[in-house]
């Protein structure tokens, strides 16, 4: 009976989590709660986030800093991958996540605006590119959900720290 208890807390709290997914070559709006977090405190908090992911290699700033609302920006090395033809190919990814909220809820819309060949070369695709009417071109398998799985562990990453910080 502990152990069913124990099964639903932790599925109950990853379906509180904000998570984005990623549609027709967009990466559609995470929301979540805030448990009263007013704004100054929600910004100091993201800085010591960002520090902390500094210290483990990870490269995120802020910036855009207003009521209500603030940009998040990073380089995220092996981002997503796709295979082709039996070849895994990784990209590195600019990482973009425009965050607005109040002192009860949070919304974080991320975007792709940059992709990059392992090594940091600009590549002139777009997120976009790898869809064609809305699908997933073929040959580009794997994508949507190592991609999804990138921009969610930083989602997490921010929101477990905010909420559990608090």
């Amino acid at each position: 009976m502990k152990l069913l208890l124990l099964c639903l807390l932790i599925s109950f709290s990853a379906l509180c989590q904000p998570s984005a997914t990623v549609t027709s070559g967009r990466v559609n709006t995470a929301s979540g709660t805030l448990p009263g977090i007013e704004g100054k405190k929600l910004i100091d908090l993201t800085k010591s986030w960002i520090t902390e992911v500094q210290r483990s290699g990870g490269q995120f700033e802020i910036s855009n800093v207003s009521d209500g609302s603030f940009t998040l920006s990073g380089y995220k090395k092996n981002a997503f991958y796709y295979r082709d033809r039996g070849e895994t190919h990784w990209q590195d990814a600019k990482l973009v996540f425009y965050v607005s909220y109040t002192a009860n809820a949070i919304e974080i819309k991320p975007t792709v605006p940059e992709i990059y060949n392992p090594g940091g070369t600009p590549i002139t695709y777009t997120l976009p590119d790898y869809f064609y009417n809305g699908k997933l071109k073929e040959g580009y398998d794997g994508l949507i959900p190592s991609l999804e799985k990138s921009i969610n562990s930083v989602i997490t990453s921010y929101y477990n720290f905010i909420v559990n910080y608090n």
